[in-house]
């Protein structure tokens, strides 16, 4: 073989080589790994929040660089690339992995102190309540060389002890409003304000909903007092209706003076009690109409007469029938008192 050709396969091979295998290039390590460096209320677990038998593990965790190392700038890598949260059981079954959430406005591309969580719905299969569980923060492999990795094991204190919804909401409302405060006065420089007041009492600022939210999924869901505007699912009523009213107010002229009356009256002509009130309200409304007009008063106030006699009457008769008919006969009265008018303006 042409030894021209031998030197360029030979480069050809070097510039590939060159080329495609990654140059691994690690970022400066934090100077720790855990929890804020509260004493109290950094890890919680609460439980039946948006449904029974469902648990949140939720944390406040801090991935600290110092000055020297960064000048106080973050990794270029969000925290979100970088970082691994992970959830064991007891018998060191993975259960769950997640990452930090990367709040712009914390300018730490979600590295420093922030708030950390997990869901796990009834039908997830969470650890046992109460366990030995553990939780663990590590850097992976591909961006860090001697992370400081962190292991925590739960105790029984780290279990919120409510068991119902309302004490779970009422102890998760509290804890993040403590967080407000806490991650507000490590932030203090960037002016933002995670929590504000209103007329129910303390809730999420606008900078809070956008932050909890994405750092605790679901939080609207579980924990809807902490938000201005409040979603609730109402509770169906019970829709099995009856006729029971409607019977009694048909009814309830049966047997009554006014109906005795109107009965009466009506056997003298030959028809029902229902039919003769409706010819007294026809000769009432016609009535009205005809002194409305020549008092000058306008067949308007003839009408809005005839109106309240009908509908009195409506109410006190309790029959549909009745009803019917004298919508019938009120169009009728007012129809031919305008023919009377036309008739004497003509």
């Amino acid at each position: 073989m042409n030894k021209r050709i031998i030197r360029a396969l030979i480069l050809a091979a070097v510039f590939v080589l060159t080329f495609t295998v990654p140059v691994l290039a690690f970022i400066v390590n934090p100077t720790s790994a855990g929890f804020g460096s509260y004493s109290t209320n950094v890890i919680k677990v609460f439980r039946n929040l948006a449904e029974t038998g469902d648990s949140l593990y939720t944390f406040h965790y801090a991935i600290p660089y110092a000055s020297d190392n960064y000048s106080d700038n973050y990794p270029v890598e969000t925290a979100a690339e970088t970082i691994v949260f992970k959830i064991y059981d007891d018998a060191g079954n993975l259960k769950a992995t997640f990452t930090p959430y990367v709040f712009p406005y914390f300018e730490n591309n979600g590295y420093g102190d922030g708030i950390a969580s997990i869901y796990f719905a009834a039908s997830d299969n969470a650890p046992v309540w109460g366990s030995s569980a553990q939780l663990t923060i590590d850097g992976w492999p591909a961006y860090f060389s001697g992370f400081p990795s962190f292991s925590y094991t739960l105790a029984l204190d780290d279990y919120y002890a409510g068991t119902t919804q309302e004490e779970n909401r009422d102890g998760l409302q509290t804890l993040i409003l403590l967080w407000c405060d806490r991650l507000g006065s490590i932030y203090e420089d960037t002016g933002v304000i995670l929590k504000a007041s209103s007329d129910a009492g303390q809730v999420l600022s606008s900078y809070g909903e956008t932050y909890f939210s994405g750092a605790i999924k679901g939080l609207q869901a579980m924990c809807p007092e902490l938000y201005f505007i409040q979603v609730y699912i109402p509770t169906l009523m019970d829709t099995s209706y009856n006729m029971t009213m409607a019977d009694y107010y048909a009814n309830r002229m049966t047997g009554s003076q006014w109906d005795d009356g109107f009965t009466h009256m009506g056997q003298g002509i030959g028809v029902s009690g229902t039919v003769m009130a409706t010819l007294i309200f026809i000769g009432l409304s016609i009535l009205a109409c005809i002194i409305s007009v020549k008092k000058g008063w306008g067949i308007e106030a003839g009408a809005g007469i005839s109106v309240f006699i009908g509908t009195a009457a409506a109410l006190v008769m309790g029959n549909v029938l009745f009803a019917i008919l004298m919508i019938v006969s009120l169009a009728a009265v007012v129809a031919l008192i305008w023919l009377l008018m036309l008739r004497r303006v003509g």
